[in-house]
């Protein structure tokens, strides 16, 4: 099992850093502005972005699998990956419209806005309680207090992305900013437990089984 997990888990670390890369060319050919992430799907380098979402979907789902292995008690972390990378293939799946107006602090909202703002939405959420549930599981300190730092992060960014974009403006600064902010706290997070994996697969399993 060790194996398996430590191949796993640097899969999910290489797929982050490769979805970070696509995302991140998309927004260097889209200019930093008051839009949303999801907006680079209809912009200059869209097929850049979406390729960067699936991506971030399989890294999820890879460290779900490296949940999965690592014993029960991983699998409510594990449970809330799955749930994550679900919705992320969901949100790439079905892209954010030409000015994507999210949420309805600029006016009525497509059907099809509404799916890909909820299905993401979901995703960090989920990724945020899978990254709170991590905090109580790993032994080492650095890794657990990142795990604390990107459920706070997560946490916070999604109440300001939530509360200025429904009460006062969708595009905005403050929304903009705190989508990023999440956006990055999930990433980092991600790259920060797929590598203490790969580093130390045996020791996960054993504290896992206790």
């Amino acid at each position: 099992m060790p194996g398996s997990v430590r191949v796993r888990a640097m899969a999910a670390l290489v797929a982050v850093v490769m979805a970070a890369g696509l995302v991140g060319s998309a927004q260097v050919a889209a200019g930093f502005g008051n839009h949303y992430l999801s907006e680079l799907a209809v912009g200059p380098r869209s097929g850049y972005y979406t390729a960067g979402v699936f991506v971030a979907a399989v890294a999820v789902l890879l460290l779900w699998a490296v949940f999965v292995r690592a014993g029960r008690a991983w699998w409510m972390a594990g449970g809330a990956l799955a749930v994550a990378g679900v919705a992320l293939l969901g949100s790439a799946s079905v892209p954010c419209t030409a000015g994507c107006p999210l949420p309805v602090a600029d006016g009525l909202v497509s059907v099809q806005d509404t799916i890909h703002a909820s299905v993401s939405n979901f995703a960090l959420v989920a990724l945020m309680i899978a990254a709170a549930v991590t905090a109580d599981l790993v032994p080492v300190r650095t890794v657990r207090i990142g795990s604390v730092v990107a459920a706070v992060l997560l946490g916070v960014s999604l109440v300001a992305l939530s509360g200025w974009a429904i009460l006062v403006r969708s595009h905005d600064l403050v929304p903009a900013v705190a989508e990023r902010i999440a956006v990055v706290a999930a990433g980092g997070w991600t790259v920060l437990v797929a590598g203490w994996f790969v580093r130390a697969p045996i020791r996960t399993g054993a504290r896992a089984e206790r």
